[in-house]
């Protein structure tokens, strides 16, 4: 969720307010890497999120992957419950 509330939420913000969701090359913040540099559709399709508090939307983001690892795992025929707790221990 990190990622999300401090990149991807202000870039989609940003695309509302009208802005470019990109730092400039010699801002200081870009070294911490909290900066919007994905491309620009990432940014476009979190911009429904910018309707909720960044809190609400990290969740719901969290949500949603959550339930695509599972689905993807499901889609694959996968039925193994282990295979399931794998998924979500493995670090990212």
């Amino acid at each position: 969720m990190a990622d999300f509330e401090n990149a991807f939420y202000p870039a989609a913000q940003a695309i509302v307010d009208g802005t470019n969701p990109y730092p400039e090359v010699d801002d200081p913040e870009l070294a911490a890497g909290t900066e919007y540099v994905y491309p620009p559709l990432t940014a476009h399709v979190s911009v429904p999120f910018t309707a909720i508090s960044v809190e609400a939307a990290g969740i719901v983001v969290m949500a949603l992957l959550v339930g695509a690892v599972m689905g993807i795992l499901w889609v694959l025929e996968v039925r193994d419950w282990r295979c399931y707790g794998l998924a979500f221990l493995w670090p990212p």
